[in-house]
């Protein structure tokens, strides 16, 4: 089996490099390969646009070392959902059998999933019949420290489960930026909130009118029960499922699943 890793804040940040670390023992362990192809510079909100594959010119790449010397990565101008069609389509050797995107700094939950580069890296795996896995962490203003290994070791723990679901299965991950033993679990499949977690604001024209000025804001804390953010916010990870309904029907565990004391669904 094939893993190919890429997110959209770029292959310079901290959270792709803490989740190729983790992927790559994780493939040595289990005899499977990784490669990297990640965006040269941030492409936070790009869904899952081509980009510039669409205008047919030549997309700089050029080939580094990441995960601790485990595994070749490719520094690509590009969007994550074009580093995903060039992987699919043979660019970086064999295609892979599961695309793993993030770890992207903040979540994506509620309508956040849609402008989300990370979540359309996953997607766009779908689309050429692939699985894949979004890997988000919470980026609360009361805590700076951003805990990415925690993100990516629950990750690595859900690989075994997307390698084992039907072709095209892909869910999102949000996990709460805390200690391990201080997240409640797991919670499978919930409801995705009405907002997401931030939200853009107009503020004016400048005096020529010829510039849009806007600010992002975190919206409000007041979310329906029970939705992702909802749960994310009260110290649960959520596994939500952003594939055809008969297939997350099929795959996905029953909602409500608990953790025994390892933090493991049961």
């Amino acid at each position: 089996m094939r893993l190919l890793i890429t997110n959209d804040d770029g292959i310079d940040s901290p959270g792709l490099s803490a989740l190729a670390t983790a992927a790559a023992t994780w493939c040595e362990s289990q005899g499977h390969e990784l490669v990297i192809a990640a965006p040269a510079s941030e492409q936070s909100g790009s869904a899952a646009s081509m980009g510039t594959l669409a205008h047919h010119v030549p997309i700089p790449c050029s080939r580094e070392i990441l995960a601790g010397d485990l595994t070749s990565a490719y520094r690509v101008d590009a969007t994550p959902g074009a580093c995903v069609i060039l992987g699919c389509l043979g660019a970086f050797g064999e295609p892979p059998d599961i695309v793993l995107s993030g770890i992207n700094y903040g979540a994506n939950c509620g309508r956040s999933v849609l402008p989300s580069g990370t979540i359309g890296a996953a997607l766009t795996a779908a689309n050429y019949g692939r699985s894949g896995l979004a890997v988000s962490l919470d980026a609360p203003s009361n805590n700076p420290e951003m805990l990415w290994d925690v993100a990516a070791q629950m990750a690595c723990e859900y690989l075994d489960w997307i390698a084992s679901s039907p072709k095209r299965t892909v869910a999102s991950l949000n996990v709460p930026n805390c200690e391990r033993e201080n997240i409640l679990g797991v919670q499978f499949a919930p409801p995705l909130a009405p907002l997401g977690v931030v939200v853009t604001q107009f503020e004016s024209f400048d005096e020529e009118g010829e510039q849009i000025h806007t600010r992002v804001v975190r919206s409000p804390g007041d979310v329906p029960p029970d939705t992702d953010r909802d749960l994310l916010m009260k110290g649960w990870a959520v596994l939500t499922p952003l594939t055809l309904p008969s297939v997350a029907a099929e795959t996905l565990p029953p909602s409500g699943v608990t953790l025994s004391s390892d933090n493991r669904a049961t």
